[in-house]
């Protein structure tokens, strides 16, 4: 691959988190439940993002677990395939990220995103809070 298309690719993928990004910022200014925030933050990652699946799971302390919330992508109507790797691997899900959500006391659960071309991004270490 050329540099010049390789830096082209890179611009493309960086416009795409973007447009995600500036899409849920704009959903969260116009929009009241959580319910549908939720649901198009899901959404939102998977059309403009071009992602291949993403999913929401919200802590839940009486089972102790995350329980997942929203979904949208290649198997959002099968939620029993959101927590199994080898399932993701065969499905041709290569990139995974998953990113804690919390307020500021605590972590309340996960947004996790999948693509089917692998990608590496490396990223500082460092403390969200």
């Amino acid at each position: 691959m050329t540099e010049r298309r390789e830096t082209a690719l890179k611009m493309l993928r960086l416009n795409r988190a973007h447009a995600v990004l500036r899409n849920i910022s704009q959903l969260f200014m116009r929009e009241r439940s959580k319910k549908k925030i939720l649901e198009e933050s899901c959404r939102i990652a998977v059309e403009d993002g071009k992602l291949s699946m993403c999913w929401i799971g919200l802590v839940d302390e009486t089972a102790g677990m995350v329980k997942p919330v929203a979904y949208a992508g290649d198997i959002e109507h099968d939620t029993r395939m959101l927590h199994c790797g080898k399932k993701a691997l065969n499905l041709g899900l290569k990139s995974p990220a998953a990113f804690p959500l919390q307020t500021a006391a605590k972590g309340i659960g996960t947004i996790s995103h999948y693509a089917k071309k692998l990608y590496l991004y490396i990223c500082p270490s460092r403390s969200i809070r």
